[in-house]
């Protein structure tokens, strides 16, 4: 049997709210062996966004393990963590979360940096992906002379810059009318599958989860087959 790409396991993740306890997820497991696709819906609250920020290592769980290419990411520390993030793992958020004051270029260029990676076939590696997302022309635009579609599309080639194994994206299209959604949409999948990523999508839209290859709701604090 392959060993598990993502090996989730009784994932538990509670937070204290006005001197209550509010248990967002109560036991997750998931298991990915192979670079696929895997859809998250629920309502809005039900832990979509915590399942996906503890899978990548933005938070930390009451208990439970997340184990990505055999590494208990909630063992590290936060040196271990923001190289895990750096390295392994793409995000695409539901805002772009672009730096104003840098080129659409230069956006896909600070993850490299920020990784340490080798300047050798990185600005070619940048100028391929924006070409992958129709971009190549706009290069040098700085996000304020983007259209949000635009913004969306270098967002989702900066989180491929690194090679991830793990591409983690929230709402990506929940920011973009229908158009740029769909535009956005039929850019991701094929990326991440020509790249070997796996990819988990949280969204509320039922046609952009259809799309993945496995599909799953959050219900009661615990993922269940959709």
């Amino acid at each position: 049997m392959n060993e598990s790409l993502l090996s989730v396991r009784s994932l538990v993740r509670s937070f204290q709210a006005g001197g209550e306890t509010l248990e967002v997820l109560r036991g997750v497991d998931l298991d990915v062996e192979r670079p696929t696709s895997v859809a998250v819906t629920g309502e809005s609250g039900s832990g979509k966004s915590t399942l996906l920020s503890l899978v990548g290592g933005l938070d930390r769980p009451t208990g439970g393990s997340v184990v990505v290419d055999g590494t208990d990411i909630t063992t590290l520390d936060e040196t271990a963590l923001s190289a895990y993030r750096s390295r392994h793992v793409g995000f695409v958020f539901q805002f772009h979360f672009l730096l104003r004051d840098f080129t659409a270029l230069e956006n896909l260029l600070i993850p490299g940096m920020l990784a340490s990676r080798g300047a050798a076939g990185t600005r070619d590696r940048a100028r391929e992906l924006l070409d992958d997302v129709g971009l190549a022309s706009r290069a040098d635009a700085y996000p304020l002379e983007l259209s949000g579609g635009e913004r969306q599309r270098v967002a989702v080639a900066r989180a491929l810059m690194n090679r991830p194994r793990l591409i983690l994206a929230d709402e990506p299209t929940g920011n973009l009318d229908e158009r740029n959604a769909r535009m956005v949409e039929d850019l991701l999948f094929p990326l991440v599958a020509r790249e070997g990523c796996v990819l988990l999508l949280a969204t509320h839209d039922r046609a952009l989860a259809a799309r993945a290859e496995r599909r799953y709701e959050l219900a009661g604090g615990v993922l269940v087959p959709a």
